[in-house]
């Protein structure tokens, strides 16, 4: 297993951010349960961040990381952080790192939760700067979302003033429960429409009530979304849900409807991205011919070479691999070409197929020649994450059955939110691994629990 491990921090000197070194020795540590190596390298790449909030929430980050290994070191690594976020100056970095750990803490102590909460408002509250008060409080909302604490989000929505971050506010709120498919997500989005409705500015407002349908067309609730669009009386607030529309609609396979929507935007950019996507859902659907006249007609390369990286990785996940390589032999960006490259060998890897280990050292050596340096380092760590879950794949499928099995018992003992949080990490990782299965059970299991805990809200 060591070699295996190091194949992958091979790939850390290529990347320059040590939060994005973390987030691949974190993934390392979890699959192999804690090994002490990993450990170590952890506790070094979090001590050589110089930004005291990203160094927090590195900690934190390695915190979950050694959670099913060792609960104690978990606990004195939670406790490690809490002692930081003291030293915080800055009450909306303070507000926001105690954001973090008070999602961690309320799975396993519930007091310390609620103190860590109380001490968040306080803080926010002595924030003057308006920004960095709306930063932390939307920060703060998040961080109850992914807790699954839905209440108190919509409680911390209400006492947002700023009506625009209010609007904001609920429609996340209401996309999260549009997703799990419970009814309160209508009245939450009224309160999203009631509070943009209230900023002064017309432009404003109606660009508003574009990004608050958007979120609803994300959710999947797309006849609805289209129903509101022709309220909407700007026409880039238009062309933002139409995008969103399109784009779900591409992503659930009606293909004839997305593409008729395209047709309704004038932007040649937006136009040409949703039809490179669009490329990837044709395949799936068997419409090759239909896939190539929309490749053949992208005459900008960038989109072009979107398009045939689409097509490639769906290729692939059909099992026709030869067709897939011969694709990715006409992508001319490095960065398509090495995101097609690892994809397809995750897939061959998936199904039992050899050839896989050629077509990650293929996807390395694309990384290595991309000058653009964000997005050099976005192909190494999607790379090495990526080859984490092949190298290591006994250890997380160990893994994934382990957070299945921690989730149930914690439903047993009636801790639905430290259940959802084991089924989250599970989804994380079954998502990075294109384990569609796991992937499947965690996210309907995930909503299934999101439905329980909002049985009793009600909202005015």
């Amino acid at each position: 297993m060591e070699e295996k491990i190091n194949e992958i921090l091979e790939l850390l000197s290529f990347i320059d951010n040590n939060s994005e070194k973390m987030k691949i020795i974190s993934t390392l540590l979890r699959i192999s349960h804690g090994d002490q190596q990993l450990l170590s390298l952890g506790f070094d790449t979090v001590e050589a961040i110089g930004d005291d909030l990203t160094r927090i929430q590195s900690l934190l980050s390695l915190a979950t990381a050694v959670k099913d290994a060792d609960v104690g070191l978990y606990k004195g690594l939670l406790q490690m952080a809490i002692n930081e976020t003291k030293k915080l100056a800055n009450p909306k970095e303070k507000a926001m790192a105690l954001s973090d750990i008070a999602v961690e803490v309320v799975t396993f102590d519930e007091t310390l939760a609620l103190k860590l909460v109380e001490e968040i408002l306080t803080l926010i509250f002595k924030i003057e700067l308006k920004e960095d008060k709306v930063a932390a409080v939307m920060y703060f909302l998040k961080g109850l979302l992914k807790s699954e604490d839905i209440e108190g989000a919509i409680k911390v929505a209400k006492e947002i003033s700023d009506p625009y971050y209010r609007a904001i506010a609920f429609s996340e709120i209401g996309k999260a429960l549009a997703e799990a498919d419970i009814p309160l997500y209508l009245p939450v989005f009224s309160q999203a429409l009631k509070s943009a409705s209230e900023i002064e500015n017309f432009v404003m407002r109606e660009m508003t009530f574009g990004e608050i349908i958007s979120k609803l067309a994300e959710a999947g609730k797309v006849d609805e979304s289209l129903n509101l669009i022709e309220k909407l009386r700007v026409k880039e607030a238009r062309i933002q849900v139409l995008e969103s529309v399109i784009l779900r609609l591409i992503s659930a396979g009606n293909l004839t409807k997305a593409l008729n929507l395209m047709m309704l935007i004038d932007d040649r950019k937006k136009k040409l991205k949703l039809r490179a996507l669009s490329v990837s859902a044709l395949i799936k659907a068997g419409h090759y011919e239909e896939a190539l006249k929309i490749v053949e007609s992208l005459k900008d390369q960038i989109h072009k070479d979107l398009a045939l990286s689409e097509m490639s990785i769906a290729l692939a996940e059909k099992g026709e691999f030869e067709r897939a390589l011969q694709v990715v032999g006409h992508i001319r960006d490095g960065y398509y070409r090495g995101r097609a490259f690892s994809v397809i060998g995750l897939e061959l890897f998936n199904r039992g197929r050899d050839g896989y280990q050629v077509l990650f050292e293929k996807a390395i050596e694309e990384a290595k020649t991309i000058k653009n340096q964000r997005l050099r380092s976005q192909l190494f760590v999607d790379i090495a994450l990526r080859l984490a879950t092949v190298n290591l794949r006994n250890q997380l499928l160990d893994f994934l059955n382990r957070k299945i099995q921690n989730a149930e018992e914690s439903v047993k003992e009636g801790n639905l939110e430290r259940a959802a949080r084991e089924y989250k990490e599970g989804l994380e990782l079954s998502e990075i691994a294109r384990l569609k299965e796991y992937s499947e059970h965690f996210r309907n299991r995930i909503y299934e629990i999101r439905r329980k805990l909002v049985e009793r809200i009600e909202i005015s």
